[in-house]
């Protein structure tokens, strides 16, 4: 069984939840915490599989707390307010729950952690060797090092400790990096992050306007904070002028 951390500063909402989770068994819940403070202390110590997490809390919301952890376990954000929904997903949210929290998409939001959580054991020897003078890579996965060129590579996908690397075949391979580390092993000058989420290859790049680039038929949303930086290193100096 899945092992989960609660935190919420109300305590009504905490036993609510908790209830729901030992009456449905859809995890084991390790322990709960009112502020931040007390969830990084049992974080510390039980090393959960995922927490469900509230975001308006005083001191430290939901949002800042995540950020403020070196190795955040799964999250499934728990909320009155659908306001942060972007936010959340920008973190690798596993799902985003409105209170009161429904049974049915519970059970969902628990399942697609389950299943994340065993993708990321089954890649637990993950590891990535970077040969970027020669425009390719090694992602090591049980035991195996499979060799991926640069030029095959549309984007890569944070999801928490470990990143989905999506192809230009179609085929996707998982590797244990964060994406943090791929951005600084990978050349820069063959990709670009766009988000706190995604790492896209600039030779894929066919389109871009604000808030998006476009990678053939594939759309991927550009952060608010990285929207000028992505636009003045793809478009700048390269447009067409009526006038010169």
């Amino acid at each position: 069984m899945l092992t989960c951390v609660i935190l919420d500063d109300n305590e009504l909402h905490r036993l609510y939840l908790l209830n729901q989770i030992q009456q449905l068994s859809l995890a084991e819940c390790v322990g709960m915490a009112e502020n931040a403070v007390e969830a990084r202390e049992i974080l510390k110590n039980t090393k959960p599989d995922f927490i469900f997490l509230d975001i308006e809390m005083p001191a430290m919301n939901g949002i800042e707390f995540m950020n403020s952890l070196q190795h955040p376990p799964f999250v499934i954000f728990v909320t009155s307010h659908r306001d942060f929904a972007l936010d959340a997903f920008e973190l690798n949210a596993v799902d985003y729950l409105i209170k009161p929290v429904k049974a049915d998409r519970l059970v969902k939001a628990v399942e697609k952690a389950e299943t994340l959580v065993k993708m990321y054991k089954k890649s637990v020897d993950g590891d990535i060797v970077n040969f970027s003078d020669n425009k390719y890579f090694f992602v090591k996965d049980k035991g195996i090092f499979h060799r991926i060129f640069h030029k095959e590579v549309l984007y890569i996908q944070s999801m928490g400790d470990f990143s989905s690397i999506f192809l230009d075949n179609g085929m996707k391979k998982v590797a244990l990096v964060g994406i943090k580390n791929f951005e600084h092993q990978l050349d820069c000058e063959d990709f670009i992050r766009v988000s706190r989420t995604h790492l896209v290859n600039l030779k894929k790049i066919t389109a871009i306007s604000n808030d998006s680039v476009f990678l053939g038929k594939v759309e991927i949303s550009v952060g608010s904070t990285y929207q000028e930086d992505v636009l003045n290193k793809i478009v700048n100096g390269k447009v067409i002028k009526r006038f010169i």
